[in-house]
């Protein structure tokens, strides 16, 4: 989480410096990022299936950056988990649910959690959401499978890991 801070910095020291401007023309002074679920759930969790249902069915965590912000004063980060719902065939299906939420101030130099869900089952958790099952592409499949061969090709991204 250093490295995000330090990454944070530098983006708001270019900021200032470069006079970057939102399009009313007022200076930035917050970004905020979003999961792509029809990327996620329609492109990398498939390619993912396996390896994601024997590290749920194993006792392992599996979370995803569901949001980013970065204003002036502050980093939010917001995690969700992927979890395993058993449909009526006996067989499973994603489902995910809400995680924790993460605060670094920069005028008290240290991260804090300002939510944190209780633990749930990774297996038919009492509550979940569904995955969106129509994907929103717009076009953009090409683009989007050209992008997950990518991030499959990055050698830090062979297995999936716990590391929170």
């Amino acid at each position: 989480m250093d490295e995000l801070v330090s990454k944070a910095n530098s983006t708001l020291l270019y900021w200032r410096l470069s006079g970057v401007t939102q399009y009313d023309g007022t200076s930035v002074d917050q970004l905020s990022l979003f999961h792509n679920e029809t990327f996620l759930w329609h492109y990398s969790a498939p390619s993912y299936w396996e390896e994601i249902r024997l590290q749920l069915q194993s006792g392992h965590r599996v979370r995803f950056l569901s949001r980013f912000l970065l204003s002036q004063t502050k980093i939010e980060v917001e995690f969700n988990e992927i979890r395993l719902q058993t449909n009526f065939n006996d067989d499973f299906q994603f489902v995910y649910t809400d995680s924790n939420t993460y605060q670094y101030k920069f005028a008290n130099l240290r991260w804090q959690p300002i939510r944190t869900i209780l633990s749930f089952p990774l297996i038919n958790p009492p509550t979940f959401s569904l995955p969106i099952t129509v994907p929103n592409a717009l076009g953009r499949e090409t683009k989007y499978q050209a992008y997950l061969n990518q991030v499959q090709g990055l050698p830090n991204n062979i297995h999936i890991q716990d590391h929170y």
